[in-house]
């Protein structure tokens, strides 16, 4: 994983094992992503969108599957789960404060 990305952030490391298996992969990064993790073979496995004010991770494995055993998908969702209540909170507290 790439070092000081959100991913490598969430994962703790800038290694880890992931359930890959797809028939698809990533030819090409959008703009303003950037790829961040990669399989030993060198297909993109995680994007992000690097810009501080956004919450943009992608990965291109599963997450989902085995989770309850898999730290890294339990952070993984964490991480999204906390970063959905900080923005709600943000915005709350947008449209309550008076002006």
């Amino acid at each position: 994983m790439l070092e000081d990305s959100k991913l490598t952030e969430i994962a703790g490391s800038i290694d880890a094992v992931v359930n890959s298996h797809h028939h698809q992969a990533i030819e090409a990064v959008g703009a303003d992503l950037i790829a961040t993790a990669w399989t030993s073979d060198g297909i993109i496995e995680a994007l992000e969108d690097p810009r501080p004010d956004r919450f943009i991770v992608a990965v291109q494995w599963h997450p989902e599957l085995g989770w309850e055993k898999d730290q890294l998908s339990q952070r993984l969702f964490q991480a999204f789960v906390n970063e959905a209540a900080n923005a709600r909170e943000a915005e709350l507290a947008s449209i309550s404060t008076p002006a």
